[in-house]
């Protein structure tokens, strides 16, 4: 008499309790501190792998319940990152373009001699200021003292990087009583801080430009032992009474926000400080 077998792949075999996926086990592990960038993209990777490995494995493991909840809080935690990541990518590259560039520009062109270029990076009242001498002496103290220009931070990690650099300058830079936007550059020989100086009430002046920059007022390079290089000397330049605060929109312009309509005073129209009277008391009737 024949008998029939059944291939040995098709029999029923008692393979014992259902055992729960590690890998399901792992992508929850790593699912849950979303708070964490990047840990949502392995838990994501690791709730995938492990949902094919019980899709084959004819309910000899489980956890799918697991690896679902870990999937789930995978994409979620990858698509706030990414947003995150994305709009900070876009800020710096506003940032750049607005602040970094249009001075590395004014440097560059002062290293090679082009001044009319240096001062058309300038507002008005500065570039009129700004002469081929003192042009030729500023380009001087930035070769001597750091170089030939290098480049400018890309990137946000970049950017980082370049502030980490130069975070000894920041502790304490130097002031002049104007608002400043610390900057980081590269030189030949080094990073250096630039603070640089803006006139927000000058913004049209800026608009006009094609690199839509902001409207620079003036700027200092502080390099790796201190030593300051002045673009120009403050005392040239009218007093800002503007003390607000700065702010780039997306089109990179500036918003500046105070209490009240920001002025600039040049020295000789500051008004002088008068004491107010002392308000003088009628005497009484019948006294002395």
């Amino acid at each position: 008499m024949t008998s029939f077998s059944a291939p040995a792949g098709d029999r029923d075999f008692d393979w014992g309790p259902q055992r729960t996926s590690i890998l399901a086990i792992l992508a929850l592990v790593f699912a849950l501190p979303c708070f964490i960038p990047g840990v949502g993209f392995i838990a994501s990777l690791l709730a995938v792998f492990a949902l094919v490995g019980i899709a084959s494995s004819k309910g000899r493991v489980g956890g799918t319940g697991l690896a679902v909840a870990a999937l789930v809080l995978g994409l979620i935690s990858t698509a706030f990152w990414g947003a995150l990541g994305y709009g900070a990518w876009q800020m710096v590259n506003k940032f750049s373009s607005a602040a970094t560039a249009p001075v590395a520009a004014i440097i560059t062109a002062a290293q090679k001699g082009e001044f009319q270029n240096a001062r058309d990076g300038m507002i008005s009242y500065s570039a009129e200021k700004l002469t081929d001498e003192r042009l030729a002496a500023f380009q001087t103290e930035v070769n001597d003292k750091l170089g030939a220009y290098q480049s400018a931070p890309k990137g946000l990690f970049d950017l980082i990087s370049a502030y980490g650099e130069i975070s000894h300058l920041m502790k304490a830079p130097p002031q002049n009583g104007d608002p400043q936007i610390p900057l980081p550059l590269r030189f030949e020989k080094g990073a250096a801080l630039v603070l640089l100086e803006i006139d927000p009430t000058k913004q049209h002046e800026a608009d006009t430009k094609k690199s839509k920059s902001l409207p620079i007022r003036n700027f200092m390079i502080v390099a790796a032992d201190g030593t300051v290089i002045q673009l120009l000397d403050p005392a040239l330049l009218p007093k800002s009474t503007w003390n607000g605060n700065i702010q780039i929109d997306s089109g990179g312009k500036v918003r500046a926000k105070e209490k009240g309509e920001p002025v600039i005073i040049t020295p000789d129209e500051q008004p002088a400080f008068e004491p107010a009277a002392t308000p003088v008391e009628p005497k009484k009737p019948g006294g002395a």
